[in-house]
């Protein structure tokens, strides 16, 4: 704390000094419009720590960790060719193609999206821009800003844009344009099956 409240000339500030600790908790709101890569989800935190957990202890020396982590991923990409038996939970075509695209973590995240899709209801607006709305909750519509054009689709919650996986608000209003599979800028190369085994 004392760098930061230095340097910005926080460091009296006794509000500050109290919630700076408490950061982790923190509202999402201030970061939702920057690729985050879904780093800030409690899912993701936990299978980060599983998988540390499960690689090294206090005894292991540096050299054996990154051994570790080698070992690792090279066999998280032989289960990527198991990823067809990953059952299929809807008959929406967008999910089977998905699935040949993504990542097993980038899948469930989408799958679990387009799940909860089909408990939206889309209204179209004179703009053509959609007001999307959970079928029990009164509150909480989301803005879907579509422009067919170029098949861009921007919603106010900015899940895309912080996680790289479309909110479930997008892909209800693909599922009501008819849309067989997403279009191509919606599979970013980070959750990309094809990627983590370039990178290797």
């Amino acid at each position: 704390m004392e760098s930061n409240g230095s340097v910005f000339g926080l460091s009296a500030d006794k509000h500050i000094a109290f919630l700076f600790p408490l950061r982790a908790s923190w509202a999402l709101s201030y970061v939702r419009s920057y690729f985050l890569a879904r780093i800030e989800t409690t899912a993701y935190s936990k299978l980060v720590d599983a998988f540390l957990k499960g690689i090294f202890s206090a005894q292991t020396c540096l050299c054996s960790f990154f051994n570790q982590v080698g070992i690792s991923a090279f066999l998280q990409n032989l289960s990527l060719q198991d990823m067809q038996c990953i059952h299929l939970k809807t008959c929406i075509p967008i999910e089977e193609h998905a699935r040949s695209i993504f990542t097993p973590f980038a899948f469930k995240a989408l799958q679990h999206e387009l799940l909860l899709a089909m408990q939206y209801a889309a209204s179209e607006m004179a703009n053509g821009s959609y007001n999307v709305h959970h079928f029990k909750q009164v509150d909480g519509e989301r803005l879907v800003i579509w422009i067919p054009e170029n098949e861009q689709i921007n919603c106010s919650c900015r899940e895309f844009e912080s996680s790289g996986i479309l909110c479930r608000h997008a892909i209800h209003v693909f599922v009501v344009k008819n849309y067989f599979q997403l279009p191509n800028k919606y599979y970013i190369s980070r959750w990309q099956k094809g990627t983590a085994k370039r990178s290797h």
